[in-house]
């Protein structure tokens, strides 16, 4: 109970999750983008979360959020995103599985 008041508070994370509604992956990306919230949106494109998945524009979004705000990444995180779309732009979609925001892969 106490997560799902927290997670409504960030119109993003709601958006992103569909707390009392059903996701809206549009908003969601365009809220994190504008609130620089960037593991968010390379998992965005990665997963093909409100878009096409484009594992090279999430590659784009990572390498650029790595030299510009890299304390947006808790540990470890450059390094998972970095194997996920290594992964994905190296064989078929079948190598290119949905990442989960909560779940180690």
């Amino acid at each position: 109970m106490l997560a799902h008041c927290f997670l409504a508070q960030s119109r993003c994370l709601s958006n992103y999750f569909g707390i009392d509604a059903a996701p809206k992956y549009s908003e969601a990306l365009t809220c994190f983008e504008s609130n620089r919230r960037w593991p968010f949106v390379v998992l965005m494109y990665l997963n093909g979360e409100g878009m096409r998945r484009d594992p090279k524009k999430a590659a784009s979004v990572l390498r650029t959020a790595e030299k510009t705000d890299p304390d947006e990444f808790g540990p470890h995180q450059i390094e998972i995103l970095q194997k996920a779309i290594e992964r994905c732009e190296a064989g078929p979609r079948a190598y290119c599985p949905k990442l989960d925001y909560c779940k180690r892969p």
